[in-house]
């Protein structure tokens, strides 16, 4: 087996290009690897994206992906890594990797007049019309501070998608507070007339409630035009559905989507935002990577921490392995000492109040596919 890396420049970061190759040159799997900036606890932290990963069948089970993974792991130091998230295409398989299920994928079906609680709205502003749209970039850094996960964008041009439309909310005061992106789904009947179906939402962005109300009331219209609405995902906008009245006919499909491993402890626990009130926890983590595994003495008030690496024989209130670290520290359920005891290899020694305060339940998702 050969293996060859491609590496490109990515601003500050590096983006690597990965491939395998067979004794007289046959292309046996490749894979992509990039740096993003994703949210993490309000701030931005670098993290390792796996893409594009594939292996040709007549190579498969020859431990292509596994090569790929054990090189690419234990560079987190090397290009500045904390994390590594995925799209799996098994669970089971990335989770021997030490990779776990973080967020999920929420789309959301309903009929038109499920929004009839709502008034019609028509005063939003096409991106494209906008005298600033530059806003929109203000709008989308604010809303991702609370969502874990979210890539940071820093272009217009992100936020067009092809065959949709971006609309923006401005508040009575002139600021922008919120953007929809829609599409709307049709078909030729073949005779003399376009069908007019499904009103797709791709992305809904908001900063308080009051905006949120403005861009769903925007939906209503299209009453008359279209039958149903689709939102693609709503797993990291929560407050969407609680605004929802109606739901005999509303239909959710939940699919397990994003798996994180975690590269870096100490640059996690150091990344993380810590509760106003004083606290303390020592966590040891089991690991097969150097810069993961350890036994980490946290102290922490007024939103800040002091991390202190102790001996391996140090007493620890929390043991646990890749798998429930990613899930404690994304925050994925409001865990309790209780309910973390299912979790695989998580061992409880001590009181463990103080580190479920400091990761508390948080929302996760994106809605860019890499």
């Amino acid at each position: 087996m050969i293996t060859k890396t491609y590496i490109s420049e990515n601003g500050p970061f590096k983006n690597i290009g990965y491939q395998q190759y067979t004794e007289d040159g046959r292309e046996m799997s490749h894979a992509s690897i990039g740096t993003r900036l994703t949210r993490y606890a309000g701030g931005w932290i670098p993290t390792m994206t796996v893409g594009g990963v594939g292996t040709r069948p007549q190579y498969r089970r020859q431990g292509c992906v596994r090569a790929m993974l054990e090189d690419m792991l234990p560079r987190a130091r090397e290009y500045g890594w904390y994390v590594s998230i995925l799209h799996p295409f098994s669970f089971s398989y990335y989770r021997k990797f030490g990779y776990e299920r973080v967020a999920d994928t929420v789309i959301t079906d309903m009929p038109m007049s499920a929004l009839d609680f709502l008034p019609r709205y028509p005063d939003l502003v096409p991106l494209d019309e906008a005298a600033r749209p530059e806003d929109i970039l203000d709008v989308f850094e604010a809303f991702s501070v609370p969502r874990n996960l979210t890539f940071k964008r820093e272009s217009v041009g992100s936020f067009k998608k092809d065959k949709c439309v971006t609309y923006l909310y401005y508040n009575d005061a002139g600021k922008c507070e919120g953007y929809v992106i829609t599409q709307i789904d049709n078909y030729y009947d073949n005779i003399n007339r376009m069908i007019s179906v499904n009103l797709i939402v791709h992305e809904i962005v908001y900063l308080n409630k009051d905006a949120l109300m403005h861009l769903l009331s925007f939906l209503r219209m299209y009453e008359g035009e279209l039958k149903t609405v689709h939102f693609r995902d709503i797993g990291m906008t929560p407050e969407v559905d609680l605004c929802f009245k109606h739901f005999m006919d509303t239909r959710y499909d939940i699919h397990p989507d994003i798996m994180a491993r975690i590269l870096d402890t100490e640059a996690m626990l150091r990344a993380n935002a810590y509760p106003t009130e004083r606290g303390h926890f020592t966590l040891r983590v089991e690991d097969n990577l150097e810069t993961v595994r350890g036994t980490y003495r946290v102290e922490f008030e007024n939103g800040t921490c002091e991390v202190e690496t102790l001996s391996d024989t140090a007493k620890a209130d929390l043991t646990v392995g890749p798998t429930a670290l990613a899930k404690f520290m994304y925050g994925t359920d409001a865990f309790t000492a209780e309910t973390a005891a299912y979790l695989d290899g998580v061992k409880i020694e001590g009181s463990v109040t103080d580190f479920f305060r400091a990761f508390p339940k948080r929302i996760n998702g994106l809605y860019e596919h890499f």
